[in-house]
């Protein structure tokens, strides 16, 4: 994606760290909904591969229907997805006007690729649905996601983190000097 040139290390790394954090066993299926001109689709298409899940894919262009990614989870029993959050925000929409029932088969939903407004992640939680909703930051250069923050842990932050370093990766705060930053 974006003609971004990474290591196999670096990506074999992220597609693990997923594997190890969010479990996908042979019984459970990631949708393929991203096109594959955004960094986020390699966990799609991966991301089941080492533990013998499966992937599912999302009838073409139909990214941005909620009705029919609905009817995709609950028909092939779905269990791991990737949102923007503004499209998250659509769903979230659909979910509130009914279809709630359709979920049963998701354990986690991915946000990546945008900020995570705080009232987004409370409108989700108001439904009650026990999915874990996890935030997970990092640009393609990167290799698709470099932090994560689990939403379970919000509490009563005003605002979502973008996380701490997932696993074999530094992350390095500079100031506009471009000099880095002492923890804190």
């Amino acid at each position: 994606p974006k003609g971004v040139m990474i290591e196999h290390a670096s990506l074999a790394n992220i597609i693990r760290y997923m594997e190890d954090e969010y479990a996908l066993g042979a019984s459970d299926s990631y949708l393929l909904k991203t096109t594959c001109c955004f960094d986020v689709s390699i966990t799609e298409i991966f991301g089941w591969f080492f533990n013998g899940g499966s992937i599912t894919l999302l009838p073409p262009r139909a990214e941005a229907d909620p009705d029919v990614i609905l009817d995709t989870i609950e028909k092939h029993q779905v269990t791991h997805i990737n949102f923007v959050p503004s499209m998250f925000s659509v769903f979230v929409e659909k979910l509130r006007a009914g279809g709630l029932e359709k979920l049963r088969s998701l354990k986690y939903i991915f946000l990546a690729g945008e900020a995570l407004p705080r009232e987004l992640v409370s409108q989700f939680d108001d439904l009650q649905t026990g999915i874990l909703l996890e935030n997970i930051y990092g640009p393609t250069e990167g290799t698709i996601y470099s932090c994560g923050y689990s939403t379970r842990d919000l509490g009563s932050k005003k605002r979502v983190p973008i996380g701490k370093p997932l696993s074999n990766i530094s992350l390095y705060i500079l100031d506009k000097n471009r000099s880095i930053q002492p923890v804190g």
